[in-house]
């Protein structure tokens, strides 16, 4: 048994994640996470990291927080101390639920957690002072990725339950949604039939690009690399790798391609 019960919510791909908990005379015991359950419900994935976070005040809201592409990442969030109204906002274009959102009530009372897919924006109001948080993410915290979304940003228009009553000022500061020009972040998709990419075949970590990529001013410029990872797709079984960057901001109209056989041909 994996002590976990894991249900979808209305937004596509958000989960509902019940823990079974264990009571005697001693306390009680209860499963965080389960490798099992979550790649039984399309999550295979690892937590390779997990952050814990204390707020002291009722009313506090930390968020909407997201890493943008290509560091977009699946988070299980957990309550383990007081309560917490939790919000993920779907921000993936291509989806049938872009820019709605959905919240739940975390606590260890209920046993609940929220199990949230790439490309959704998360944050929470404190129910109750001294709230704890544990968070599974499937990828590690990328400090240039780092983005959000203003809590009473008209576009979406959460209904939290409280008054507010501490927000940092790093959350009061993001940027309204009809404001941006930018694309907002989208779960890695298949090339060939546009299913979620969530099974990841190997982590190359971070190479740098082909020369090929190069236009000729880039050439005596510092190497850039980029993160290098290949997935396969559960729904056609192709194996590929996960786009970083658009055909447009890689070619240039002027690009120069040079390798050790060019140079033996012409030299």
């Amino acid at each position: 048994m994996s002590g976990l019960t894991i249900t979808p919510l209305p937004l596509d791909g958000l989960c509902l994640v019940e823990r079974r908990r264990h009571a005697d005379e001693r306390g009680e015991f209860a499963r965080l996470w389960s490798a099992d359950a979550l790649s039984a419900h399309g999550f295979p994935f690892g937590p390779v990291q997990v952050n814990h976070s204390v707020t002291r005040n009722r009313g506090t809201i930390r968020g909407l927080h997201y890493q943008a592409p290509p560091h977009t990442e699946t988070r299980l969030v957990s309550c383990i101390r007081g309560e917490i109204y939790d919000v993920a906002i779907d921000l993936r274009p291509d989806s049938p639920t872009f820019l709605q959102w959905h919240a739940e009530r975390l606590s260890p009372e209920n046993g609940r957690g929220l199990l949230i897919p790439e490309g959704f924006a998360h944050g929470f109001q404190t129910l109750t002072d001294d709230c704890e948080i544990v968070y599974c993410h499937a990828r590690p915290y990328a400090a240039e990725a780092e983005s959000g979304v203003a809590f009473d940003d008209p576009a979406l228009s959460i209904s939290w339950p409280l008054t507010p009553t501490v927000v940092s000022d790093r959350d009061r500061g993001h940027a309204p949604l009809a404001s941006r020009s930018q694309r907002l972040p989208a779960a890695v998709r298949c090339r060939h039939c546009e299913a979620a990419l969530r099974l990841q075949l190997v982590d190359l970590g971070r190479q740098p690009s082909s020369n090929a990529y190069l236009s000729a001013a880039a050439l005596d410029a510092p190497e850039t690399t980029h993160p290098l990872r290949a997935y396969v797709c559960e729904r056609c079984w192709l194996v590929q790798t996960e786009d970083f960057a658009a055909p447009t901001d890689l070619f240039a109209h002027d690009y120069a391609y040079f390798s050790s056989l060019l140079s033996r041909i012409c030299g």
